[in-house]
């Protein structure tokens, strides 16, 4: 109850101090469109997070307690989807597309789409070292 009130004051304050233009157009002027980049990639994971939570135990996509695991109750292995879906939104709102950011889109959207269905369906350990030797995901590939 306590999380929806600030939420929502936080969002009233949000709206008041909006300046005329919009909050994009007096980040972009003042240098800190970073920062505005930041709020927005935040702010849609957080409003993402209770519906990506939902589809986790509507799709069985749970990760449940074993003698393995650290954790003492089951939990969701999707949570990716909400920082990817964050991610690749900021990216597009922010409209500057150069060769490298359009690189690193399509590198994450691989790795994500093998992540997510590992998560949901379970990858051997020879299709993950596939995508990860096929396409470069493992830390030292660095190509000049």
């Amino acid at each position: 109850m306590f999380g929806k009130i600030a939420l929502f004051f936080s969002l009233f304050i949000l709206l008041y101090i909006i300046p005329p233009g919009g909050f994009s157009a007096w980040s972009f002027e003042s240098g800190v469109r970073w920062l505005y980049l930041f709020l927005i990639s935040f702010l849609i994971f957080n409003i993402s997070y209770p519906f990506i939570f939902r589809l986790a135990w509507k799709i069985n996509a749970i990760d449940v307690p074993d003698s393995r695991k650290v954790h003492l109750k089951p939990v969701p292995r999707i949570g990716g989807l909400g920082v990817y879906l964050a991610f690749i939104f900021t990216i597009i709102r922010n409209f500057q597309f150069s060769s490298e950011i359009i690189s690193i889109l399509i590198g994450s959207s691989v790795i994500f789409i093998v992540g997510f269905i590992d998560d949901v369906k379970g990858l051997s350990a020879k299709s993950r070292l596939f995508f990860s030797s096929t396409f470069g995901l493992h830390s030292g590939s660095r190509r000049s």
